[in-house]
């Protein structure tokens, strides 16, 4: 299964806040790691995927960001155009989890093709968001993907 993003496709920008029950259920499902939930909501919800929470995050970049690997591996399994998206400031799973230190999940995210130097609306690569926040092991981890 080929999931790497960066293609020369348009941009997937998910932008459209969602505060519904669905998706309070969704984000309670990936931070559990409640997987089989998680499934089931997809399913019977099949929009959740490309939705945002108040802090821009689609489901799979709450599972990036919080370096929930069993989630975030169901979500791509169920739907795996959430790679391509991008909030409105531009970032992606793999910037969620650069800047907040999630080496396994950078780590995946690279493995299956996500773009290393792919750049938010600021200009900034996962790279640059793992060393402005001081995440040394992931921008170590970054480097040697990026080589």
């Amino acid at each position: 299964m080929d999931l790497s993003s960066g293609g020369d496709g348009p941009e997937l920008i998910a932008s459209q806040l969602d505060n519904s029950d669905a998706m309070q259920l969704v984000r309670q499902a990936v931070l559990f790691e409640n997987v089989e939930l998680l499934a089931d909501l997809f399913k019977v919800n099949p929009w959740v995927w490309n939705r945002v929470d108040r802090h821009g995050r689609t489901p799979l970049m709450l599972a990036a960001h919080n370096g929930k690997l069993n989630s975030l591996r169901t979500i791509l399994m169920l739907n795996p155009q959430s790679l391509e998206l991008v909030n409105e400031r531009g970032k992606t799973a793999l910037h969620m989890a650069a800047e907040s230190g999630e080496t396994s999940i950078v780590l995946e995210l690279v493995d299956i093709g996500c773009d290393a130097m792919k750049m938010d609306k600021e200009g900034h690569c996962a790279l640059e968001l793992a060393q402005m926040a001081g995440h040394n092991e992931v921008a170590a981890k970054l480097i040697d993907a990026i080589r």
